[in-house]
């Protein structure tokens, strides 16, 4: 009986992974597919949360009541915004730091983050230096609770 080892094929020595995998590479579609697998290992993934109300905020990552994982980066903006300076919380209800605060929960909700930590709110001078009123730009880092 014949054996199935790598000695013993009708098609002569098996060529070692590596080999198989830089053939693969030399084909455009072997890129693409390579490449799109490649996105698809790159990290963790959550499932979405409902909404933005599902996600909590703390302006200090000190503040968050228990250990957790980075997702990654979340901003928002508001052009024309009313932005005066430095924007302090609590904010005001109906203002356009809230716009923009829950622009950053719903972003991490997308994300599937459990919180946003080191919110952050500011003018911009993008819409004053074209003559308009300052843009507030927001971001904040969605973070994932490590189950304990």
């Amino acid at each position: 009986m014949q054996g199935f080892g790598p000695e013993n094929t009708s098609r002569g020595p098996r060529r070692p992974r590596c080999a198989r995998i830089t053939r693969l590479l030399r084909h455009p579609l072997g890129i693409a597919v390579a490449l799109s697998l490649a996105g698809c290992a790159s990290g963790n993934s959550y499932p979405p949360k409902d909404g933005p109300d599902d996600v909590a905020v703390y302006v200090r990552a000190v503040d968050a009541p228990q250990e957790y994982t980075v997702i990654e980066t979340v901003r928002a903006n508001k052009d024309n915004s009313s932005c005066t300076g430095p924007v302090d919380f609590p904010l005001e209800p109906g203002s356009d730091a809230e716009e923009v605060l829950t622009e950053l929960r719903t972003r991490a909700a997308e994300l599937g983050a459990d919180a946003i930590v080191n919110v952050s709110l500011g003018c911009g001078r993008g819409g004053a230096a074209m003559g308009r009123a300052p843009d507030l730009n927001g971001t904040a880092t969605a973070v994932v609770y490590v189950d304990t």
